[in-house]
C-alpha cells in the first residue's frame, strides 16, 4: 500500500511520464506493486498489464481466475508471451486461441496418453509464433512421438527446444522412422538451442530422425548412462555449434566414460561443465579428455561448476591435466575466460568464503593456463550460478 500511495504522489506532481514508466519497468517482478500502480493511474494500464501478463503458469488452481480476466478483456491475451502449462482439462483449449501473440511454451508433467484430443488439437492453432519450446517431464508413448512432431512442424518459427526428464513408456529399442514417415514441416525449420536432461534415447532418437532440421549453436546435455548419447548428439549437431554445456550424473548402473569428441566442431567459443560433483566415487578425468579433442581457434571461455561436500575434494580434480590442456588452447588474443565456480553443499557460517589457501593451491595448479593469457576466476557459493548471473556474465 506505501508503494501504492508514493505512486500516486509522484504523479500528482508535474515529473515527466518516462520517470513513471521507467519506475514501472524497475518493479517487473513486483506484481502486488503493479497492479497497484495500474489501479492509480489509468493511463498506465497498458504498459502494467504488459509486465503482468507477460507470463503465465496456469494449473488447475489459478484457471478459473485466469479465463474470466480474458472473458471480459480478451485483449489480455494478447499480452501473454509465455505460458506454462500442466493440466489437461478439455476446457483449457478454449483458451489457447486467445493467445495470439505466445512465443514461449512450456508443457510440464503430462501423460501423453491421456491427454484430451481438444487440447492436444488446440496447440496447432495457436503455436504458429512460437519460438521456445519446453517439454518438461513428459511420459510418451512410442506411437505419441508422431503427435509429437507435429506439434514440432506446425511451429514454423521454432529455434530453441528443451527436453527434461521425458521419457517414452517402453525401454524397448524399436524404430521410429515407420512413426515418423511422412511428417514434414510446411516451413523449414531449423533448430538452433537444444537443451536435453536426463531423457531416454528414444527421445533423442526422435529428435534426431524427426522432421526438424538441426544446426545447433548451443547444446545443452545431462545424461547419467553412457556417453553414446551424448556423442550422437554431438555427431548430429552440425558444424555451427557454438556453445556446449555438459553434465553427467554417475549412477550404480552407469557404465565406465565412454570418450567424447569435440574435434568436428571448429566454431566452438564455450564450454561449460556443469554440476560436476566431487568424491571419490566420481570420474573427474573424462573433462581432461573432452578438452584435449578441442580443435576450435575460437574458444574463449571455459566454466567448471564443482558441486563438494567436502572442500579439500575439490584438490583431487586433475588440474595438471586440465592445466596443460586449456594453456595449449590459448590463441594469444585478449578476452580469455576461466571460470571456476565452488558449490559447497553443506554451507554454514564457518565456509562462508572460500578459505585463502584452498584458492591459492587452485591457482598453483592453473599457472600454465594464466601463464597463456586465461584469466582464472574462482567463484565461491552455496548454490549452483543462477541463469540471472549467467546472462549478466555472458556466459550461457
Amino acid at each position: 500500500m506505501a508503494k501504492a500511495t508514493a505512486i500516486k504522489f509522484a504523479l500528482m506532481t508535474d515529473l515527466p511520464r518516462e520517470l513513471y514508466e521507467g519506475i514501472i519497468d524497475y518493479l517487473w517482478d513486483d506484481r502486488s506493486s503493479l497492479a497497484a500502480s495500474g489501479l492509480v493511474c489509468r493511463a498506465l494500464r497498458p504498459q502494467v498489464r504488459s509486465h503482468l501478463f507477460h507470463s503465465i503458469h496456469l494449473h488447475r488452481g489459478n484457471y478459473d481466475t485466469f479465463w474470466e480476466l480474458v472473458q471480459q478483456a480478451p485483449v489480455l491475451g494478447s499480452y501473454v508471451r509465455s505460458l506454462c502449462i500442466h493440466m489437461t482439462e478439455a476446457r483449457f483449449s478454449s483458451i489457447l486461441h486467445n493467445l495470439t501473440a505466445l512465443r514461449e511454451l512450456t508443457i510440464r508433467w503430462w501423460f501423453a496418453d491421456a491427454m484430451v484430443q481438444d487440447v492436444w488439437l488446440a496447440f496447432f492453432g495457436c503455436v504458429g509464433l512460437v519460438e521456445a519450446l519446453c517439454l518438461d517431464r513428459l511420459i510418451v508413448p512410442p506411437e505419441f512421438l508422431g503427435s509429437l512432431s507435429r506439434l514440432l512442424c506446425s511451429c514454423p518459427r521454432l529455434k530453441s527446444l528443451k527436453v527434461y526428464w521425458s521419457r517414452g513408456m517402453s525401454m524397448q529399442t524399436f524404430s521410429l522412422h515407420p512413426l515418423l514417415e511422412g511428417i514434414t514441416p510446411t516451413e523449414n525449420v531449423i533448430l538452433q538451442d537444444l537443451t536435453v536432461h536426463f531423457s531416454q534415447y528414444s527421445i533423442i532418437d526422435w529428435l534426431l530422425c524427426g522432421p526438424l532440421a538441426i544446426q545447433l549453436r548451443h547444446l545443452d546435455i545431462a545424461w547419467e548412462r553412457d556417453a553414446e548419447v551424448v556423442q550422437t548428439l554431438l555427431n548430429n549437431a552440425g558444424s555451427s555449434l557454438e556453445r556446449l554445456s555438459l553434465a553427467h550424473k554417475k549412477c550404480s548402473y552407469s557404465p565406465p566414460m565412454q570418450e567424447l569428441s569435440l574435434s568436428e566442431h571448429k566454431r566452438l567459443t564455450g564450454l561449460h561443465f556443469k554440476h560436476i560433483w566431487m568424491h571419490q566415487q566420481e570420474d573427474t578425468g573424462w573433462m581432461a579428455t573432452v578438452l584435449s579433442t578441442i580443435r576450435s581457434t575460437q574458444i574463449r571461455q571455459i566454466i567448471f561448476d564443482l558441486c563438494t561436500a567436502i572442500l579439500n575434494d575439490i584438490l583431487s580434480l586433475p588440474w595438471a591435466d586440465i592445466d596443460g590442456t586449456i594453456s595449449s588452447l590459448a590463441v594469444k588474443q585478449p578476452g580469455l575466460e576461466l571460470t571456476v565456480n565452488i558449490i559447497n553443499n553443506r554451507w554454514d557460517r564457518r565456509h562462508h568464503t572460500l578459505p585463502v589457501e584452498l584458492e591459492n593451491a587452485i591457482r598453483r595448479r592453473l599457472q600454465g593456463s594464466q601463464a597463456a593469457g586465461w584469466e582464472v576466476n574462482i567463484i565461491y557459493r552455496k548454490d549452483p550460478p543462477s541463469e540471472k548471473d549467467e546472462i549478466l556474465r555472458q556466459s550461457f
